[in-house]
C-alpha cells in the first residue's frame, strides 16, 4: 500500500520509489510492482533514452481506489492516535 501512496501524486521512476520506501530491496520492490501491474492498478512504462528508465504510475482503475485508501489511512491514523 505504501507504493500506492507514493504514486498517487505523480509517476515515479523505479529508483525514486526505492529511495522513497527506504529499506526495501530491489527484488522485493520489483515483485510488488509486478503484482500491482498484473492486478491493473499501476502502469509500467519504459522511457527510452541514453539509459532506459522505467516509470510507474497509477492506472485508471487504481485512481478509483485512491478515495478508499485515503479513508483507510485516515481511520488508521485516528485509531493510532487513540492508542
Amino acid at each position: 500500500m505504501e507504493i500506492f501512496f507514493f504514486l498517487k501524486d505523480k509517476p515515479l521512476y523505479f529508483g525514486e520509489l526505492k529511495r522513497s520506501l527506504g529499506s526495501v530491496s530491489a527484488k522485493v520492490l520489483t515483485a510488488r510492482l509486478r503484482e500491482l501491474e498484473q492486478r491493473g492498478v499501476i502502469e509500467r512504462s519504459v522511457l527510452e533514452g541514453t539509459s532506459p528508465n522505467v516509470e510507474y504510475k497509477i492506472s485508471d482503475l487504481g485512481q478509483e481506489l485512491i478515495p478508499i485508501l485515503n479513508l483507510f489511512s485516515e481511520i488508521s491514523q485516528r485509531l493510532k492516535d487513540k492508542l
